[in-house]
Order: structure tokens, then C-alpha cells, then sequence
């Protein structure tokens, strides 16, 4: 069976499960470092899949077993997902170029292999369906829940469909992973920059400063890396060097991105039309929490009846006291490279604070050190800094998590920018907490940030921000970590698309309490924490630009929901000005701004990036209860291992809110915390 796809591999005796790693010295073994690395552990992978899958569908229907038929096919699945993943994201990290192409190109191959090989062998649903229908065993719901599961997916693969139309989606799937490869590429490869005189930096700190590169002619190079845009943007007094750099940011990926894009809105129409779905946000939404467009967008127009109320009352307070470099236009508007600016003075002003001071109590170790303070206690593990070498690039380190003496796994940080680096912050899930036959596989996953780079004067500093970032993302690495499971596509962050915000989301709660801030601050020279009345400060800053963000959460929400909920074709730039003009009315259109170019949520989650506020409601109601209980409390963080990040994808996420909460999801808590129930 299978022969068609043989001639992809070759005969090898050991198979790619996953290995058991005890020790930052098994990583170097694990991670492809050489073409040669990535085309082994590319032929090991593919070899087993198509084992584990002909395993299951050659299983006699009298004999067939949860064990026999689910099992094998779950694992072929899940190694070649993980596999996907982890050449994805090295393709997006790794130092040299030659494997970074490679890494892409494979990663594109077996995505490709993976959807021909099952469009092509229907026995693969049909085997499992038959199963479902005819259970030879008791099911426990958890087992019932993951049957039902799968078998959407798969048909959502079309596997229940004809010949023909199956051909159909073999080369349509085919077109829209190579289009979408393409969109993160360019975006990775696009290292636009800017030139500038000293003097036009006058305001910025000496330590930002020191990790500017200069050219031949000494004029600092201000690149589109977060590190240099996001000061220069708050900070930066010259309202020229903002704009600039505003402008080269805006437009990442562009041109190239654009007709990729709307190629992949298109394809991506088409896809739904042949599961009989109007459009691609209907499709995609039908299996997750929120079920269906409409119901997106009620959600997001409730927030913005709340979000604008207070975003005016920001504004007006804002163009009260403006900057020097700063004026309103015509029209009653800010220009889009002033608003980050505007912010940062009025908080400067309002709340007599230096952000620059602030970040100097967070060196990044202080900044690990105070997350692992506060997590050992609450989650009751175990949490240590190990050095890991030769892997991708330099700088890297790990965290090593157990909990009662067993090792949970270990997660691996990638924090610097580097020319070629993914742009962004993400974690990627590498190795499953997966429990096999009574061995309990080590997780393993990365998280990748851009933060400020040590220099030879100063350490790195994390700013308020970037703090928040760094807890975020390792909210999702323990999201994986803990999220055990004998299905490997049940394990960790295996969730539904907008639920998987809610433990990063959650995560960052702590930052916004006065005892945590003063337990992990410590200034780098002095080792004294934030004062109290600084902490005071900051705390009641929060509520004071919270309208804004509201507001430009919920403009890309709704910009990724009429992009795929659109008449093909269609055309971006409109779309990107219809949203704007409706959610951000206070902030000045800038029509050469191509953000939709470099937007890469459009094409990981698509029309869901409404998930981070339908999770951030939902996470703001779970800290309510967990602040009730004690933060530091191990017992509480005990009880959201066991219903809530422990439970990774086995129980819909309905249940899972309901045992947590013991009541559906209430918007008070997030109104309250967010201080929007005052306006």
C-alpha cells in the first residue's frame, strides 16, 4: 500500500520519534545544523509517516483498537506537524543562509507531502470513521472528544471528498503554502533602514545610542528591528527621523508582499468555496470558539463601544499639552508618527516618570530571574538557567523546568535581533509533552523576542514592554510545557485558535501588581528596587492610553476579518482605509502606509486575530479569580495546571472555563482591570 510515495524516501532503520532530552547537551544532536542534518532527519520523518499510517489502515476492522488504529495515526500526524514547525522556525532564526533556504524549502516539501499523501489516501478518514461509528471498546469523553476532532479536521482536509475535487485541493493547498512561505520570506529579507546625523538624536539615552551601528560617513543606521523602532517612535524629539522611520516600518514586505497577498486571500476564497462556504473567515471560524463572522464581529463592535468612549477622553487629554514637534492637522487629526510620542511625553509628564529609568531596574537576567521567582512559586516547579552551544547562533540560553523531581522539558530563549531573524516575538512548539506508552517525552519549545543587545557599556535592558513580551511568550512556553497528553495533537498549545491567548495573556497580569514589581525590579547599579511611589505611577498609567490599544487591537481584528470576509477580488489598500477611518478617527490616514504587507498574523491566523481580545476578556476574568485566591498561592496555580494549561487539547475550551471559573466568562473583571468602567 502507499508504493506511489516510496520513491520520496529511502530505507532506514531507525525511525524519527522523538527524543528524550535529559540534558542541554542532547540538543545539539537534535537540531539539523547542515544540509545533510535536515535531508535525514526529512527522510526519517516522512519514512514513518507513511508506516504509522499504513500500521492503522491495514488493521482488520475485527481487530481495530483505539491503540491499533488511532494511536499510530496520531503520531504520524503529530511527528510530521512538529517536524514542519521546527523547520519553519529555524528557517526564520538560523545564521547561515544556504541552510536557511534549505530549512524553508523542506519545510514547504513536507507541508505539500503531508496534504498530497492524504488527499491521496482517503482509507486514512475513512479507517478512522469507521472506527468512530463502531467503537469496539469504551470510549472515555476525552477519547471521544479527540475522535470527533480529528475527523473535522480531516474533512476540513477534504478527505471526504470525490477524486476530482480531492486533485482540486491537492494543488490549491500546494499553491497557498508556497505563497505563504513566500509572504514571511520577504518580510525576513526586507532590511529597509534609515540614515541619520547624531544630532537628530539628541534626545535619545546613551545606552540606546551604543547599539546603533554607524556607516562609512558616521550617520547612525536606524533599522525596522522593534529594538530601534519602538524608541525612536516614543522618544525621539526630531519629528522628521519619526516620520521616516515610520514610513520605511509601514512599509515591510512592499511591494512584493501586496500582490501575495491578495493571491492568498483569493486562493484561500476558493478553499472555502469548495467545502460550500461563502467565504474563507466563515470556513475558518466555523470550528473555533466563536463559531462564525457575525459573531466576531458583534464582539469586537461591543469592545468598541467601550474602547472609543475612552479613547477620546485619551485624545482630548493628549492634544491639551502638545510637544513642541507636535501639532493636529486640519482635519482635527494626529499624524500616525506622533502618537507614540504624544503618549510617552504625557506619561512623562502626568506621572513623572523616565521609561528609560524604568527599564534600567530590568536587565534581562533580572528579568528571567524575577519570572522564574514568581512561577516556581506559583506553578510549584522547578526552574534553572543552563547554557546550551551549538545551535543556530550565539547568545542563545534555556530554561530547564521539572516539577517534582521529573523533568517537564526545557525551553529554549533566542532574544537579540540579527539581520535575517524573524522580526517579531513568538514561541514554537519543538517537542511535545507527550506521554508514550508510560515514557514522558520532554518538551521542548523556543521562544524568539528582539530585545536590546548587551553592549560593552551597558547590559540589556527590558522596557515595561518588553517585560510584558517576555512573560507573554513564556505564558505560551508553559501553556506547552504543561499541556501533557498521550495524542500528540492534544498536547501544549494544540488548542483552538482563539483559546490560545489565554495563558500568555494571563501571564503578563502579574507585571501589573505593586508587589510583584517591587519583588523582581532591581536597578543594575544600585540593585534597588523601583521605589513604591514609582511603582504607584506606573500602575495608575496603565488605564491612560488603554482606549488606544483597545482601539488598534480591535482595527486588526477587523481589518483581517473584511480581508477574508470580502468578494474576491479585493483590494487591500481600501479595505486597510475603510477600517482605519471607522476605528481610528482620531489618527491621521497615511496613504503610503502598507502594513498589510508585513502583517504575518494574516497568514498564520488568518481571519482569528480577534482571539487576543476574545482571550484577554477571558484572561482578565481568570486572574480576578486567581488575585481572589493569592497570586503566589501554589494551590490556586496548582488548580490551573490541572483544569486549565494541563489540560492542553483534550477538553473543548467551554468546559475548560467552566470548571476553571465554575460560570461563564463575565466582562466585568475585564471592564474593572482595564479601568475603561470608569469613564
Amino acid at each position: 500500500m502507499f508504493k506511489k510515495f516510496i520513491f520520496l524516501v529511502i530505507n532506514l532503520s531507525l525511525f524519527a520519534s522523538f527524543p528524550l532530552i535529559k540534558t542541554p547537551a542532547d540538543l545539539v544532536g537534535f537540531f539539523p545544523q547542515s544540509i545533510t542534518d535536515i535531508e535525514k532527519k526529512k527522510n526519517e520523518v516522512t519514512q514513518e509517516f507513511i508506516e504509522k499510517l499504513e500500521e492503522a489502515i491495514q488493521t482488520p476492522f475485527e481487530k481495530s483498537s483505539f491503540s491499533n488504529v488511532v494511536i499510530p495515526i496520531d503520531t504520524a500526524l503529530g511527528q510530521m506537524g512538529s517536524t514542519i514547525e521546527l523547520f519553519q522556525m529555524l528557517s526564520m532564526l538560523h545564521t547561515n543562509e544556504k541552510v536557511r533556504k534549505y530549512l524553508s524549502q523542506s519545510a514547504q516539501e513536507l507541508a505539500n507531502f503531508e496534504e498530497e499523501f492524504l488527499l491521496s489516501h482517503p482509507e486514512v478518514y475513512e479507517t478512522l470513521q469507521r472506527y468512530y461509528d463502531n467503537p469496539r471498546e469504551d470510549l472515555s469523553a476525552e477519547k471521544l472528544y479527540y475522535l470527533k476532532n480529528i475527523l473535522q479536521d480531516l474533512n476540513r482536509l477534504g478527505l471526504s471528498f470525490s477524486d476530482k475535487k480531492r486533485n482540486r485541493l491537492i494543488q490549491l493547498k500546494k499553491k497557498l503554502n508556497e505563497l505563504t512561505t513566500l509572504f514571511y520570506k520577504n518580510i525576513i529579507q526586507d532590511q529597509k533602514f534609515i540614515e541619520v546625523d547624531k544630532d537628530d538624536l539628541k534626545s535619545m539615552p546613551e545606552n540606546f545610542l551604543s547599539q546603533l551601528k554607524k556607516n562609512e560617513n558616521g550617520l547612525y543606521i536606524l533599522g525596522t528591528d522593534y529594538p530601534t523602532v519602538f524608541p525612536i517612535l516614543s522618544e525621539c524629539q526630531n519629528k522628521s527621523v519619526r516620520e521616516e522611520l515610520f514610513h520605511v516600518f509601514q512599509n515591510l514586505g512592499y511591494p512584493e508582499n501586496l500582490p501575495i497577498l491578495e493571491e492568498i486571500i483569493e486562493q484561500r476564497q476558493l478553499l472555502a468555496e469548495e467545502f460550500g462556504f461563502d467565504n474563507f473567515a466563515q470556513f475558518q471560524l466555523h470550528d473555533l470558539m466563536i463559531k462564525t463572522p457575525e459573531r466576531a464581529k458583534e464582539f469586537l463592535n461591543d469592545l468598541f463601544a467601550y474602547a472609543s468612549k475612552k479613547e477620546q477622553v485619551e485624545f482630548e487629554e493628549l492634544i491639551n499639552d502638545l510637544p513642541e514637534s507636535v501639532s493636529i492637522n486640519e482635519s482635527g487629526k494626529m499624524e500616525p508618527w506622533d502618537i507614540a510620542f504624544c503618549q510617552n511625553q504625557y506619561k512623562e509628564k502626568c506621572f513623572d516618570f523616565d521609561n528609560s529609568y524604568i527599564a534600567e531596574h530590568f536587565t534581562l537576567d533580572t528579568a528571567v530571574d524575577g519570572f522564574i521567582n514568581i512561577f516556581e512559586q506559583f506553578l510549584g516547579v522547578q526552574i534553572s538557567k543552563e547554557e546550551v552551544n551549538d545551535l543556530w547562533a550565539e547568545e542563545l540560553f534555556a530554561l530547564k523546568v521539572s516539577k517534582q523531581g521529573e523533568l517537564l522539558g526545557y525551553i529554549i530563549l533566542d532574544l537579540f535581533p540579527r539581520p535575517m531573524k524573524y522580526n517579531h516575538a513568538c514561541m514554537c512548539p519543538i517537542i511535545p509533552a507527550w506521554d508514550s506508552e508510560n515514557i514522558r517525552y520532554p518538551s521542548l519549545n523556543i521562544v524568539v523576542a528582539n530585545f536590546p543587545a548587551p553592549t560593552s557599556e551597558s547590559p540589556s535592558f527590558l522596557s515595561l514592554d518588553n517585560m510584558r513580551t517576555l512573560f507573554h511568550e513564556l505564558g505560551h512556553a508553559f501553556h506547552d510545557l504543561m499541556g501533557e497528553s498521550d495524542m500528540i495533537l492534544t498536547c501544549g498549545t494544540n488548542v483552538k485558535r482563539d483559546f490560545v491567548e489565554l495563558p500568555s495573556q494571563l501571564m503578563e497580569e502579574w507585571l501589573w501588581e505593586k508587589d510583584i514589581l517591587k519583588k523582581i525590579s532591581s536597578h543594575y547599579e544600585t540593585k534597588e528596587p523601583l521605589s513604591d511611589s514609582l511603582i504607584e505611577k506606573i500602575l495608575s498609567s496603565r488605564s491612560v492610553d488603554i482606549g488606544y490599544f483597545l482601539e488598534r487591537q480591535i482595527f486588526f481584528a477587523m481589518l483581517s476579518l473584511q480581508y477574508f470576509s470580502q468578494n474576491v477580488p479585493i483590494d487591500t489598500q481600501k479595505i486597510l482605509k475603510d477600517v482605519h477611518d471607522h476605528v481610528r478617527n482620531n489618527y491621521q490616514y497615511y496613504d503610503k502606509d502598507h502594513r498589510q504587507a508585513s502583517f504575518g498574523h494574516l497568514t498564520g491566523y488568518g481571519a482569528s486575530y480577534y482571539g487576543y481580545l476574545w482571550t484577554k476578556v477571558i484572561a482578565l476574568d481568570f486572574f480576578e479569580k486567581i488575585k481572589q485566591e493569592g497570586i503566589d498561592n501554589p494551590l490556586v496555580g496548582n488548580t490551573y495546571i490541572e483544569k486549565v494549561i494541563g489540560q492542553g487539547g483534550k477538553k473543548d475550551p467551554n468546559e475548560i472555563i467552566q470548571d476553571f471559573l465554575g460560570r461563564e466568562v463575565s466582562l466585568s473583571a475585564f471592564l474593572k482591570r482595564t479601568g475603561i468602567d470608569c469613564q
